[in-house]
């Protein structure tokens, strides 16, 4: 089969926050993807010739779709089954635990091989807040051939959620090392400690213990020049507009307002150009209050850590199995303000501490979280899955 073709179907292509997502489909090797959504947003940024949403279809499918939504008729808009028709798909890899329930009956009608990609949210929120995804889920793990997800904790989760483990299959999310020179990190006591955080403000990132653990360190350590650049911001919801406020209200109370630069969303390049005029990158994500969770590791921490910068961090979800062991050393417990403070001390007193973090990290990361590597062990699951193969080419998850 030498024309073979997946089709991918997500809700929304693409937030800037998804970056990960562009990087894996562009580098499937030997598959054609086409991708299938509702709506769009960014495309100066992610543009993707085979793509197919309700408005590029015109008004009539949108209209169509919300009165037989409105009423319980259909799970996804028609457009689906149409461009799935059409482009006569191998596989179906669907984006997400909700858009795989959804798109169960398309797979099942086209007789293909149906894929999901869980991600965080999915794993964790959903099912806590409404029961009934833990129902559809177990609906949907009946009929899809696999479930990837990014590390083992996720993969226990998901097992929970009443998964067979025989259908779990750890992949990572790669990173393009050929973006992400190496060009590690030292800093020199008398000059500024530039220190980074990236991130939506939602609970679940820990800005505010972010804050609060410079604050500290600041306190501590009055000769030492601290700055702190915040790339992110509130996404429109009530509560990510409320973290904003707490987060601009700390930065004022720990006396850092003429130390810290908020920047908003920025694009790829830009963070990535932020990135190494920094020398930390502080990443303290929480379990938050909804149960949303990473599920996985933010992929902002395996780009940060390609760089050559050392990570301060939580012990939250995968974050651990994502970066090298003397970099684990730097983790701290979830909601730990004075832990990451002592860890940003700790990077500051002790000098060696740095290019062997940095080295240990890139390591790891060119082995197992390389984009084109990644590529390649995807296309192979497709292989394996359309050729009715019983080992699909990644380590199973869970024994």
């Amino acid at each position: 089969m030498d024309d073979r073709r997946v089709l991918h179907s997500l809700y929304s292509w693409l937030p800037q926050t998804m970056v990960w997502l562009y990087q894996q489909i562009s580098n499937l090797h030997g598959w054609r993807s086409l991708v299938v959504c509702q709506k769009v947003e960014n495309l100066d940024q992610f543009s993707w010739v085979d793509l197919h949403y309700l408005e590029s279809h015109g008004k009539l499918h949108v209209l169509a779709y919300k009165v037989c939504r409105a009423l319980g008729l259909r799970r996804h808009p028609r457009l689906y089954d149409m461009v799935a028709d059409s482009f006569e798909p191998h596989v179906l890899h669907s984006h997400f635990g909700p858009q795989g329930w959804k798109d169960m009956l398309l797979a099942k009608r086209l007789g293909i091989p149906h894929v999901v990609s869980f991600y965080g949210v999915d794993v964790s929120m959903f099912p806590q807040k409404k029961e009934v995804w833990r129902k559809r889920y177990i609906e949907l793990f009946g009929h899809i051939s696999a479930v990837l997800c990014e590390g083992p904790h996720m993969a226990s989760c998901i097992k929970d959620l009443g998964c067979p483990s025989e259908k779990i299959h750890v992949h990572h999310l790669g990173v393009d090392l050929d973006d992400l020179p190496f060009r590690p990190r030292n800093w020199r006591p008398r000059e500024p400690l530039r220190i980074l955080c990236a991130a939506a403000f939602r609970e679940k990132k820990g800005l505010e213990y972010a804050v609060e653990a410079v604050g500290r360190f600041k306190s501590d350590y009055p000769d030492v020049d601290v700055r702190l650049t915040i790339i992110g911001d509130a996404i429109g919801t009530r509560s990510s507009l409320r973290i904003k406020r707490r987060i601009l209200r700390l930065v004022n109370e720990w006396g850092l307002s003429d130390r810290t630069r908020i920047l908003g969303f920025q694009p790829f390049n830009v963070v990535i150009e932020e990135a190494y005029r920094h020398h930390i990158f502080l990443s303290p994500s929480v379990t938050a209050s909804d149960g949303d969770t990473e599920g996985g590791a933010p992929v902002s921490i395996i780009q940060m850590a390609a760089t050559g910068m050392p990570v301060v961090a939580t012990k939250h979800c995968d974050i651990p199995h994502v970066l090298a062991e003397p970099n684990r050393e730097l983790l701290v417990s979830e909601r730990d303000a004075l832990g990451l403070s002592r860890s940003l001390a700790t990077l500051a007193s002790e000098s060696t501490l740095w290019d062997e973090i940095a080295c240990a990290n890139r390591r790891l990361i060119e082995q197992e979280f390389s984009v084109k590597k990644q590529g390649m062990l995807m296309a192979g699951i497709y292989n394996a899955l359309v050729e009715g193969s019983r080992e699909i080419g990644v380590a199973t998850a869970l024994p």
